[in-house]
């Protein structure tokens, strides 16, 4: 769960993974998703799960996916001087 959580958040931070405008639902749910407070001063990363069936959704897609759209969506941005983004392997 943990690793389908940092590659949702990572691909949207680069943008690389966009959010149709007609995903409403998935839109209202993204910023709500939050890390559980409470289970963090147990020392536990976790998400508060409420009203997270979008998210966890898009995440399910996203890691069972993965094998086929990582060879071609890089997860690292360009580095200075590089005219293209490079391919994650």
């Amino acid at each position: 769960m943990l690793d389908g959580i940092r590659l949702v958040s990572t691909l949207l931070a680069a943008g690389k993974l966009k959010v149709h405008r007609s995903c409403q639902a998935l839109i209202t749910e993204l910023p709500a998703y939050v890390w559980d407070d409470q289970a963090a001063l147990k020392g536990e990363d976790k998400p508060v799960k409420i009203d997270d069936h979008g998210v966890d959704a898009l995440r399910y897609g996203i890691m069972t996916t993965r094998g086929i759209w990582q060879s071609v969506i890089p997860l690292a941005a360009p580095q200075p001087g590089e005219d293209r983004w490079p391919v994650a392997v």
